[in-house]
């Protein structure tokens, strides 16, 4: 299940409010659920980041069982580089990945478990 929506009004805090700082750069946010496997890769679909300025991935391990997540880059939708940095979490846990490289693409890679996880990436423009 994928969800997107943009967001060109200010950015909200946790408890719902609108934050007081103005939104000076469009935000971008996609969410996805994924479920990992232990000996197969899970992807995301492929996020276009070309006029992105400043990208963030969190991922939340909602599962019961440890995962790994690591990001990966293309010029074309079809040819993949792994990105270095691998995230590793234990359930319940919740971490962060950006991307070392500029490219005009990237998906989020997971594998382990079997568990679940929740993936935002939210990207100013």
């Amino acid at each position: 299940m994928e969800t997107s929506f943009p967001h060109d009004t200010d950015p909200f805090k946790c408890d719902g409010h609108q934050s007081d700082t103005p939104l000076k750069y469009p935000f971008w946010e996609r969410i996805f659920f994924l479920k990992t496997t232990r000996h197969l890769y899970t992807y995301t679909p492929i996020i276009a980041i070309w006029a992105v300025r400043v990208l963030t991935v969190f991922v939340c391990n909602t599962g019961n069982a440890p995962i790994q997540f690591h990001i990966q880059n293309t010029p074309d939708g079809c040819h993949f580089v792994n990105d270095p940095q691998v995230l590793s979490l234990t359930p319940g846990e919740t971490g962060t990945l950006t991307p070392y490289l500029f490219s005009k693409g990237l998906r989020i890679v997971g594998i382990g478990g079997p568990s679940t996880a929740q993936v935002w990436v939210q990207m100013q423009m």
